[in-house]
């Protein structure tokens, strides 16, 4: 199946140019690989130390004792050993911050000094990591003779600027095993999309679940959804137009409160044992806040610092706010068979994001659903840039610079929050 064929993504103009297109970097590509590079590297030596999502734990506990079983806690726990034995480095000690709340611009830990050689040292390997990924990833691509040059720049530049938006781009310096995750979610979201490949989705998903963290459960529950969408509503043969759309919205409000029932009566936690230390009682639903959990999601996935508590600039909210929602309401009343797809993309998400907040309540930050991030961006391209962000390089440079500085300014605050204010 071909992308540029199949789907009118782009002008027949740009289509009958990129037929013959070659994929190689440019000087754009390695100008927001060297900003992408440069930020993951800034941000390991200046974001406060353990301050990450799960960074204490990951850093004190899982590499350290627990790391066997897993492939990213075992590799890290050599390096680990290297600096602790050969280099005499130890990992800091800091204290608690009694006043550390979620959304408060505050930190979990007081920091007296400036982060510890040993913390550094330790995300130098990590983001390593993530440039080995993102480098083989870019030659495996380059060698994959089934899809058009086109297809692979659309494919390399649009995980390029996922991984470069402000709240991935910080979670991927950050000492964690998700950055498998992260690395792999622009993919998840183009190979469902634009190539409707379930299957092998599904499996890789699993392998990801076993070997190295079990977010992308999240992921199979939403991939499920979409595929029934998409048969119930034979989306890749006819255009569904706003009462259909309209229609599916209320059928999975239903589902949801269908859900929500069965979880406030106990039956979801008999069904399924697994999930009884999860669903402890009958009155888990009472936990259950729509707003708070899409007003925590919508803030994760624009950017929520550190342990879900540094704050970005309100006006950049706002517009984030703004555009979402003006892609939310040209996706419903424009017709298309890739508005179909991207259409039952954030459905499922949605049904899926209900599900999972009803069963456990955590789990509504931005992080565990940067999956929506590259729809996001396709959506902007697609109704604001009229198609121009993956054929035009000054766009894309543009948008790439952009994060850049908003990154920037962001990592400086978090600086100046944890070594100077306090």
């Amino acid at each position: 199946m071909n992308l540029i064929n199949v789907f009118p993504v782009f002008s027949r103009d740009v289509r009958e140019k990129a037929k013959d297109v070659k994929f190689r970097l440019n000087r754009f590509d390695i100008l927001v690989i060297f900003l992408l590079v440069l930020k993951l590297f800034l941000s390991a030596i200046f974001f406060p130390e353990l301050e990450m999502p799960d960074e204490d734990y990951h850093t004190n506990f899982n590499i350290n004792y627990d790391y066997h079983g897993n492939l990213y806690f075992s590799w890290m726990h050599q390096f680990y050993i290297l600096f602790k034995n050969f280099f005499h480095l130890t990992g800091p000690s800091l204290e608690l911050n009694s006043h550390f709340s979620f959304a408060s611009n505050s930190f979990i830990f007081i920091h007296n000094s400036f982060n510890s050689l040993f913390v550094i040292l330790l995300r130098f390997v990590h983001v390593f990591c993530a440039l080995f990924f993102i480098f083989g990833f870019y030659f495996i691509l380059k060698r994959i003779k089934k899809i058009s040059g086109f297809e692979k720049i659309f494919t390399f530049r649009l995980s390029l600027l996922f991984l470069s938006w402000p709240a991935v781009s910080s979670s991927l310096a950050g000492i964690s095993p998700d950055f498998f995750i992260y690395l792999y979610e622009a993919l998840f979201f183009i190979i469902l999309i634009y190539y409707n490949q379930v299957l092998p989705l599904l499996l890789f998903n699993l392998l990801m679940c076993i070997f190295v963290d079990n977010n992308p459960i999240i992921m199979i529950a939403m991939t499920i959804c979409y595929s029934i969408f998409f048969f119930l509503t034979r989306a890749g043969e006819r255009v569904l137009v706003l009462k259909n759309k309209l229609g599916l919205v209320g059928i999975s409000v239903v589902l949801i409160l269908i859900y929500a029932v069965l979880v406030r009566v106990g039956i979801i936690s008999r069904l399924c044992p697994y999930l009884e230390w999860v669903i402890s009682d009958l009155s888990t639903t009472t936990n259950y806040r729509l707003l708070k959990s899409l007003g925590c999601l919508f803030l994760g996935l624009y950017y929520l610092g550190g342990s879900m508590s540094l704050l970005a600039f309100w006006p950049e909210y706002v517009l984030f706010l703004v555009f979402s929602l003006l892609c939310l309401w040209k996706l419903f009343t424009r017709d298309g068979l890739l508005e179909n797809r991207l259409f039952l993309y954030i459905l499922s998400s949605f049904l899926t994001f209900n599900v999972a907040i009803l069963t456990l309540h955590a789990i509504d930050q931005g992080r565990y659903y940067y999956f929506l991030i590259p729809a996001l961006i396709v959506m902007f391209d697609r109704y604001f840039l009229k198609s121009k962000l993956f054929v035009s390089n000054k766009y894309y440079l543009a948008i790439g610079i952009l994060f850049f500085i908003s990154s920037m300014i962001k990592l400086a605050e978090a600086a100046l929050r944890g070594f100077v204010i306090g």
